[in-house]
């Protein structure tokens, strides 16, 4: 009986979060609903440096992401900092999965190589397909009933 009632409650609670979040999902989707379209009005004005921006972002923020890693990691500030208990949190985290953190910091630049590798190779290839892509952007745009679809999913 008393566990029935403890998994009752659990339930309602979680049930009152998603609905205290209901603004904060409606949101995050229209912010997204809106950047799509940005982008793809984006790709049919000027495809190929928007793509190229794209990558080689995507390439920066991976480096990026594992410099940030390696640096939390291999130069931590000391450990028992008596005025901010978060701050211990953190370093005790950094130094409980140390190998991890290396580990995906790695992974970070292996894969930040690996695509700048099948740009380098595939480049022209890839410079061949922008005009097809900025076509398919364009189709999807010009069909309105598509974007009218994707806002009545979203609200579903």
């Amino acid at each position: 009986m008393l566990f029935n009632k403890v998994t009752f409650q659990a339930n309602q609670e979680l049930v009152y979060d998603l609905v205290d979040a209901k603004y904060l999902f409606l949101y995050s989707c229209l912010i997204a609903l809106g950047a799509s379209i940005v982008l793809m009005i984006l790709m049919i004005c000027c495809a190929g440096l928007v793509f190229w921006l794209i990558v080689l972002a995507a390439i920066g923020l991976l480096i990026a992401f594992g410099v940030v890693l390696l640096m939390a990691e291999y130069y931590p500030q000391k450990l028992n900092d008596g005025v901010n208990a978060a701050r211990v949190k953190y370093l005790s985290f950094i130094k409980v999965n140390k190998t991890w953190i290396t580990v995906i910091c790695v992974f970070c630049f292996l894969l930040a190589l690996y695509l700048l590798f099948i740009i380098c190779k595939y480049g022209k290839v890839i410079t061949k397909v922008i005009p097809v892509i900025k076509k398919s952007f364009s189709t999807a745009l010009a069909n309105s009933m598509l974007i009218f679809l994707s806002i009545f999913t979203m609200m579903l």
